[in-house]
Parts: structure tokens; C-alpha cells; sequence
């Protein structure tokens, strides 16, 4: 060894565990020399280190070689993660160049969707485009084909009054003599069909209804005479010839639909040939007479008095109340809106002497001030005009009532009836939305001017819904009523309780008349689209209609569209839901189910009344266009109808 220092062994073992827990970087990399420990070797003299030659150095580079030994033992461990981190490697950069791909497909997908959604939204805007242009082009056909609609109805309204004309010029002056009698003929004026009816004209003069008068002889029927032969030109072309034998006065069982009369002593119902027209009829029409549609108009009736004979109330939407003399036929005074402190009249009635009933309407938004009020009217003897005709004077005082039994939230009261006028007090009743009906009781006595209410009781609530009519019998002390949930109801005003209960089937109830003749028939008003009319009999089963009549209509009965009783009590008058003329029926004609037996067309829209006077052959109309017509006629009593 020669004096040069030796590493131990223990030294060297430390090394070489140190290089294998520190794996050199590079296989080039140059071995690392551990110092000895100072404890255990002595310092080495840094120029006999220096100094060495070649020769000395030989053992030391044998050394090296064996500590580069366990290096080269250690490669595979070092390949094998070498491998591992190549492997990660590449693991990783596949991913990458996964999720690459992954992306750029996905971006491709997006394209072609959307590039799908630009096309889909071009080819809605396309197909909206198209439908535009053809809802356009429908627009501009229907507002063509409107203008020639309405062009259409017009002339074929104007034709209709025109033949209509015609036919009522034929009726009033075309008489064709019968031999062996001296009754006249004439042909009854058709019903004109209006634009809303699928009949061509020519369907229309076929199938004209025509009529034959005659006038009744005194004593009994004689035999059948022949009759005429040769008739005249017109009436061959245009009419056919019909018998005037006096049979065509028996009545013929068949052909009734009430089957065998009841009414023998008042009124025969469905059994006759024989009815009663009107002739030379006259019409005064008062246009723009209402500023708005009118609303009710009451005749006189015995509880006014007899001062009020020859008024007429009539009020209107525009809430005034007007009073019109029918003798002259003129408008006497008018209740401005102001006054009466409502928004209009919903329904008003003669309650007393000179005393007249008025409900307040119910108006959303509008406050109620009072549900029922008083007009006392007072009427000033006749007295000579300026231009020497004889003139009326009407004064009025309103007492409104704050008594309120009705629920005002729910729309107050809907109809009033009078009951009695005696020693004891005047009494009304009123009914309304709440389906309560009300007794209304006032003192005999005036006080200022006015009466003094003194009770209100309810009398029954048996309705399930608004009450639009009622109707007091005083032969009978029965008060009827009748509403939108089809029930019509009696109630025994001494008894209290009910003796009358039925529903109607087919609609609800308008209007319930009592006849002016026989005070066992009621005249009851339904909603419905034919037969609107139904007579009831109280010596029957009440439930069950004796006579059902009307038109035919393609929308049911107004409610305000109501109809009247001649004072005769056989004939009725009723305006139509769509068309402007006045319907007469005889009840009394085997074929009043049929249809009316004559029609008056003298306003341009509906008519909502027509009401008869009591004693004096005149009718007074009021239409919704706002005109008021005073209709002047004569009963020819002696008509026979042929079917």
C-alpha cells in the first residue's frame, strides 16, 4: 500500500447505499468521492495527493470500477421506470389527442346543428311568410264578400217591404163577391220571408197562405151555395179560388189541438175556422222618439184611475221616464234622469190611484241610492192649445224609498206588481236578483204628499235563481212568478203557502198575463226559439200547456220582447226576436200553432211592445231603433182561414 490512505469499508458501503438511494442523473455522469470521517482519518496533505503518479493511481481506479458495480445492477429497476414514465407519457399525449379529436367533433356537431336550425328557422319564416299572404288574401275576399252580403240584404229587404206593400194594398181592396150570400172575400197578407230564411221567391208565392173573409149571417147557417165559376184574371194568376160555403165555419175536430173546448162560456181555444183580422190599418210613426233603446211602457189599468185612461208611460235606457197623451199623441211631460237619481227605470207599474211604481236599475260601479221610488202623478183638466186643439198637463212628485229589503249588491230589484188599493192601504210586490219576493205595505193616509211604507215581508223563496216576472190573480188572491230557472210558481196570498209549483222545460220565464176575460187563462212568455207563447188553464192541470203558439226564430225570446192581450181577450200581439214585424194570433183558430194569422211590419228593427189600448181600437209600439208607433186599425171579426 505504501504509506497511501485505504477508504474502509464501511465508508465504501455507505456510498454505495447513498448512490443507490440517488441514482445518478446520466449514465455518463462521473462517480461522487465520499470523504472519510474526520473522526476515523487523518487530513490528507493536499500536495502528496497532487503529487502522485499514474502508478498511484491505479488502485484507486480499480476502486472505482468496483463502485460502479452496483450502479450497473441497478439499470433494470431504472429501465423498468423509465418505461413506466414513457408509458405515462404517452398515455397522456393519446388523451390529449383524444380529447382533441373529442372536441373538434363536437365542434363539428355543433355546426351542422346549427347550420340544421338555420335552415329549419329559414323554412318557418318561409311558410309564415306564405300564410301571411294568404290570411291577406282571405281578408280581401271576405271584405269583399261582406260588401255584397250586405248589399244583398238590403235590396232584399227593400223587395220584401215592397211585396209586402203590395200584398197589404191586395188585402184591404181586393174583394172577390161570393153568389147566393152577400159575404166578401179577401186573400189574407202573407209573412214576407227576411234574408236570413233558405227560400227562393217563387218557393215563397207558392206557398203563400192565403185568406178568405166572409161576414157572418144572422140566424142559422143556410145551405151551401155554388160558387162562382169564372172568377176574375187576377185572382186565377195569383190566388187560388177557395169555397165560401158556410161549413167552412164548423169547426173540425181534427184538426184542434186542444182537443174538445173548455171555454164554451168565455173564450173557445183552437176550435174555430173563424178568426178576427186587422183592417185599414194607419200608423204613425214617431221616429227618434227615445234617445236610447227603449225600456218598458204601461197602459192604463183600473188601479190608475180614470184620469190616467188615455196616458202612456214609456221610458228608456237614457234613465228619463216619459208621459204621452194617446188621444192626441203628443208627449205631455218627461222625468229627466236627474231627477229620479238612478241610472234607469228596470221596470215600473201602476200601483195605485195616480200612482206609479219605479225600480231602480242596478249599474256596476254606480251606487244604488235607493231601490224603489214613487211618481205621484196629477193630471190637469184638458184646456185648449194655441192652435185650438185640445191639450194635457201632467205634474209629478218622486218619493223615493229608503227602505232597501232587496240585496242591492247582488243587482236590486227586477219586477214590480201591484196587488190591491183598498181602505186599508195600497200594497205592492217586487222581486229581483236575490230570489226573494217582497210584500210591500203603505199607509191609507197621504202625509206631505206622499205615502207612508209601513211593512216589507218576505212571502217565499222557493226560486233558485232571478225573478223575471210576476203576476198578481185577484179573483183568486194568487201571485204568480216566474224566472231564469224556468219555474213558475203560485203563491196563495191568504194561506201562504204554495199551490202552484211546476218547471218549465224548454226555457226560462218572461212574462206571465192574466186574461182580461176569462181570469182562469195565463198568458206565459218563455226564452225559447218557437213556440214562445203558452196558454195555461187553472181549471186543468196547470203544468200542462193548453195551447203552445209562436215563430220560429234562430235565437230565443228576449226578455224584453214581451206581448199583450187584447182587451177582447182572444187576440195577442208580440214583436220577434230578429225580425221588425208585430205577430197577431187568434187563439181561438184550430191552427194557431201554426203560426200568426197576420203580421204588421211598420218599424225598421224589432219590437220590443205592442200593446192594445184598453178601449179604443189602437196599438202602441215601440221598436229598439227608438221610434214609437201609434197603430190605428179595425177588427173584422168574420175571417176564414184556409190552410
Amino acid at each position: 500500500m505504501d504509506g497511501k490512505p485505504l477508504i474502509p469499508l464501511s465508508l465504501l458501503a455507505t456510498s454505495v447505499f447513498q448512490r443507490d438511494r440517488n441514482p445518478p442523473s446520466s449514465s455518463s455522469s462521473t462517480s461522487t468521492q465520499v470523504p472519510a470521517p474526520a473522526s476515523t482519518q487523518p487530513p490528507v496533505s493536499t500536495q502528496a495527493t497532487t503529487s502522485a503518479t499514474p502508478s498511484e493511481m491505479m488502485p484507486q481506479r480499480g476502486e472505482d470500477s468496483r463502485q460502479k458495480r452496483p450502479r450497473s445492477s441497478q439499470s433494470p429497476d431504472l429501465s423498468r421506470r423509465l418505461r413506466k414514465k414513457s408509458t405515462k407519457e404517452e398515455d397522456s399525449s393519446s388523451a390529449e389527442s383524444t380529447s382533441d379529436s373529442e372536441s373538434s367533433s363536437s365542434e363539428d356537431s355543433d355546426h351542422e346543428q346549427l347550420q340544421t336550425t338555420n335552415a329549419s328557422a329559414l323554412k318557418m319564416h318561409g311558410v309564415i311568410h306564405d300564410l301571411m299572404l294568404e290570411l291577406e288574401r282571405t281578408r280581401t275576399k271576405h271584405a269583399k264578400y261582406s260588401d255584397k252580403v250586405k248589399t244583398s240584404s238590403k235590396k232584399i229587404r227593400d223587395l220584401s217591404r215592397k211585396l209586402e206593400r203590395r200584398f197589404r194594398h191586395m188585402s184591404e181592396h181586393t174583394l172577390v163577391a161570393s153568389p147566393g150570400s152577400d159575404r166578401t172575400s179577401l186573400t189574407r197578407r202573407p209573412s214576407i220571408p227576411n234574408s236570413n230564411d233558405r227560400v227562393t221567391l217563387a218557393s215563397f208565392v207558392r206557398n203563400t197562405v192565403s185568406m178568405t173573409t166572409t161576414k157572418r149571417t144572422q140566424g142559422l147557417p143556410q145551405p151551401p151555395s155554388p160558387s162562382r165559376s169564372a172568377q176574375s184574371h187576377r185572382e186565377q194568376t195569383q190566388r187560388p179560388v177557395f169555397s165560401t160555403s158556410d161549413r167552412d165555419r164548423v169547426p173540425k175536430r181534427e184538426h184542434s189541438t186542444a182537443g174538445p173546448s173548455l171555454h164554451d162560456d168565455r173564450i173557445r181555444i183552437a176550435a174555430s175556422n173563424v178568426v178576427e183580422t186587422f183592417t185599414n190599418i194607419h200608423a204613425d210613426i214617431r221616429n227618434k222618439a227615445f234617445a236610447r233603446k227603449p225600456r218598458n211602457m204601461v197602459m192604463h189599468s183600473s188601479i190608475a184611475g180614470a184620469d190616467m185612461e188615455e196616458v202612456m208611460v214609456a221610458n228608456s235606457l237614457d234613465g228619463s221616464i216619459q208621459f204621452w197623451d194617446l188621444e192626441n199623441r203628443h208627449l205631455i211631460s218627461t222625468i229627466p234622469r236627474s231627477h229620479l237619481n238612478q241610472p234607469w227605470c228596470e221596470d215600473m207599474c201602476w200601483v195605485g190611484q195616480n200612482t206609479l211604481a219605479i225600480a231602480s236599475a242596478h249599474k256596476e260601479g254606480v251606487p244604488l241610492q235607493h231601490q224603489l221610488a214613487l211618481v205621484h202623478v196629477e193630471k190637469a183638466k184638458p184646456y185648449r192649445s194655441a192652435l185650438g186643439m185640445s191639450a194635457t198637463s201632467i205634474s209629478w212628485t218622486i218619493q223615493p224609498l229608503r227602505e232597501s229589503p232587496h240585496d242591492g249588491s247582488r243587482g236590486g230589484i227586477v219586477c214590480v206588481s201591484s196587488l190591491i188599493e183598498d181602505m186599508n192601504g195600497m200594497s205592492l210586490v217586487t222581486a229581483g236578483v236575490d230570489k226573494q219576493i217582497v210584500k210591500w205595505q203603505f199607509a191609507s193616509q197621504y202625509t206631505d204628499g206622499n205615502r207612508t211604507p209601513i211593512q216589507q215581508s218576505p212571502l217565499h223563496n222557493k226560486h233558485t235563481s232571478t225573478i223575471q216576472a210576476l203576476c198578481y190573480a185577484s179573483q183568486s188572491n194568487v201571485l204568480y212568478s216566474g224566472g231564469c230557472d224556468c219555474r213558475v210558481i203560485g203563491f196563495d196570498m191568504v194561506r201562504s203557502e204554495i199551490v202552484v209549483e211546476y218547471k218549465n222545460k224548454d226555457g226560462r220565464i218572461n212574462s206571465i198575463l192574466q186574461n182580461p176575460v176569462d181570469p182562469n187563462l195565463f198568458l206565459i212568455s218563455q226564452a225559447t226559439t218557437h213556440n214562445q207563447l203558452l196558454l195555461h188553464d187553472t181549471r186543468v192541470r196547470f203544468e200542462t200547456p193548453v195551447l203552445e203558439f209562436g215563430f220560429d226564430s234562430a235565437d230565443r225570446l228576449s226578455k224584453q220582447i214581451l206581448p199583450s192581450w187584447h182587451p177582447a181577450g182572444a187576440i195577442v200581439s208580440s214583436g220577434m226576436q230578429i225580425e221588425s214585424k208585430i205577430n197577431i194570433w187568434d187563439i181561438r183558430w184550430k191552427d194557431v200553432h201554426r203560426g200568426a194569422g197576420q203580421s204588421i211590419d211598420v218599424h225598421e228593427k224589432r219590437v220590443f211592445k205592442a200593446a192594445f189600448h184598453p178601449k179604443r181600437s189602437l196599438m202602441t209600439s215601440m221598436s229598439s231603433d227608438g221610434s214609437l208607433g201609434f197603430i190605428d186599425f179595425r177588427l173584422n171579426p168574420d175571417t176564414v182561414v184556409h190552410q
